[in-house]
């Protein structure tokens, strides 16, 4: 945090603006946020679409590994 923040006061010294000094700070600590936002969205999607499964399904789980193997068994083109 300390070599991050004589940088930043290096980029004023030098006579940054602060706006360009603001988005340097930022798009630093925006690269691990904007992957957290994606995997989150990515697994919030995947539980919708289980949800929506399971009410299409009669006796029978979405995410059983038989069901995954007998659907690509049948949906296989070769």
């Amino acid at each position: 945090m300390l070599a991050r923040t004589r940088e930043l006061g290096l980029r004023i010294a030098l006579g940054a603006s602060g706006r360009s000094v603001a988005v340097a700070a930022t798009s630093h600590a925006l690269a691990p946020v904007l992957g957290g936002l994606a995997a989150g969205l990515a697994l919030a999607l995947a539980f919708v679409l289980t949800r929506l499964a399971r009410s299409f399904l009669f006796e029978l789980s979405p995410t059983d590994p038989t069901t995954f193997a007998a659907a690509a068994a049948a949906l296989r083109t070769d």
